[in-house]
Parts: C-alpha cells; structure tokens; sequence
C-alpha cells in the first residue's frame, strides 16, 4: 500500500474514532463559504440601507439562510451593495459598503432580504 493510500486510511480511522458525524456535516456549515455562485437571480446593483424600521441586527452570512456561518451583525442604517439573490423567500448577495458594526467595509456576504430597506419599501 503506497503512502498516500496509508495516510487516507488512517485520517478516515481516526475521523470515524472521534467523531465520524463531522465528515457528514451539513454543506451549510459555518466553515463553508457560498459566494455569488450560489445566485438564482439578478439584482441591478444598488446600494441600500438595512432597515430601521424593525430595529433589525441582520447577521451577515456565510452562505444563504441561517444555517449558515455569522460573518458579524450589521446594524440598522448599515449601508451595503446587492447584487444578486436565492431563493423565496430571498437571501441577497451582498458587500458591506459602510457600518458602525465592526464589519470590514468590503466584506462580502449574505443578509436575508427582510432586513434590508429596500427603495420602494414604505417602512424603510
């Protein structure tokens, strides 16, 4: 048996002796990143606020929904670039432009479409 073969035996022993069920985890793991790939459907590029209406704190996620990874919390008033969404109810594609939440301007990542004041949005 050649190295490379011993090596993968033994790494599945090991993950099968302590805790077999992570090499099954769901693909929406925290350590997973879903990027614009993911999109079902387009959005022209805008730049738009998280809603205040709500006093919402949307998580900016690692993949579309909540089964995914926390990036940090925005805040209401946050200002981020959509560019693309998935799903229906839609999670958005998007890039943090301007926060007070301690979010890298530049960072990109997922915001469900609720938490977002969007232009036509009466409540804002």
């Amino acid at each position: 048996m050649s190295i490379k073969h011993k090596l993968v035996a033994v790494g599945t022993a090991a993950g099968l002796i302590f805790g077999g069920g992570a090499a099954m985890a769901s693909s929406a793991s925290a350590a997973s990143t879903v990027g614009a790939k993911a999109c079902t459907f387009n959005i022209p590029n805008q730049t738009v606020k998280t809603s205040t209406y709500y006093n919402t704190h949307p998580k900016l996620r690692t993949g579309p929904g909540k089964g995914y990874g926390s990036k940090g919390t925005l805040r209401p008033a946050d200002t981020v670039r959509v560019y693309c969404g998935k799903g229906n109810p839609a999670w958005v594609y998007s890039k943090v432009v301007k926060t007070k939440s301690g979010i890298k301007t530049g960072t990109w990542g997922w915001i469900y479409s609720g938490s977002i004041a969007w232009p036509t949005d009466p409540h804002g």
